[in-house]
């Protein structure tokens, strides 16, 4: 899982550029170091912000092309990861509140 935390929205040519340039590379340089991931997913994290809602809203197709998945759609995931997922979802206070509700590591079977 690679995740990209923002404070601003400045270049989304540049966010997509670098997610996929990190998603193609990942599991290289995962293997490098001896883990063998079998997917690759990606998270952005924009904090939430009337500049990037903004930006976001005037780049909606081309995000939720690149980033199809939500926050609410990756809590369920990362309760159960079933294959590679993209996400882009805004940072918030209540974000931090039900993060910190949700256990987030599975236990080890």
């Amino acid at each position: 899982m690679i995740v990209e935390f923002k404070t601003e929205l400045v270049d989304v040519g540049d966010l997509l550029a670098t997610m996929d340039r990190r998603r193609r590379l990942a599991a290289e340089i995962a293997e490098e170091r001896g883990w063998y991931p079998r997917t690759v997913s990606t998270w952005v994290i924009l904090a939430a912000s009337r500049t990037n809602e903004r930006r976001v809203a005037q780049h909606r197709v081309v995000l939720r092309t690149a980033f199809p998945a939500d926050g609410r759609r990756m809590r369920r995931w990362l309760a159960d990861p079933d294959g590679p997922i993209s996400a882009l979802s805004m940072w918030t206070e209540s974000s931090a509140r039900r993060l910190a509700s949700t256990r987030m590591v599975r236990p080890a079977s």
